[in-house]
């Protein structure tokens, strides 16, 4: 598909965006320019002076039930028009004046990956997976993704 026709795929986009949200990168790196006071979840404050070193981590946000409901299934639907959108709290690629700038031609790159496997092939978990364990690296990704992978039968058309 080209550019235009993988923008008008709703659901793939869905699907794209909870498959970030679900596995996300491993952390954001940034540095202070001025003090900042944060009142945490439990209303403490905490005090972050000029030009320290934070990082954040999205999968953090991305699994917290305080902002997603069942925030540890698979649901595209929550990234459908009519839904409760959370771009706020939705940052695979960062946000701001230092989001990463090649998001837009990744997420093109990603659909069209998807909707190439997906047309071509049947993906389904192996038996028995109950779920996925994780390790962090530079990014957060699965250590093993049992599953199988079997060419559709397609009828070419000339």
């Amino acid at each position: 598909p080209n550019v235009k026709q993988l923008n008008q795929l709703k659901y793939l986009d869905a699907v794209a965006r909870e498959s970030l949200r679900l596995f996300s990168s491993g952390v954001i790196g940034r540095s202070t320019i001025e003090p900042i006071d944060l009142r945490g979840r439990n209303n403490r404050t905490y005090h972050i002076p000029a030009q320290t070193q934070v990082f954040v981590m999205p999968a953090l946000g991305h699994m917290c039930e305080d902002y997603w409901d069942n925030a540890k299934e698979f649901i595209p639907e929550r990234f459908l028009e009519g839904s409760k959108k959370k771009q706020d709290i939705w940052y695979p690629f960062s946000v701001g004046a230092r989001n990463c700038v090649g998001q837009p031609m990744a997420m093109i790159e990603l659909k069209c990956l998807l909707s190439h496997i997906l047309h071509n092939y049947s993906v389904r978990p192996q038996d028995g997976v109950e779920s996925i364990l994780h390790t962090l690296l530079l990014t957060i990704k699965p250590i093993e993704v049992p599953i199988f992978v079997q060419r559709r039968r397609q009828k070419r058309y000339q």
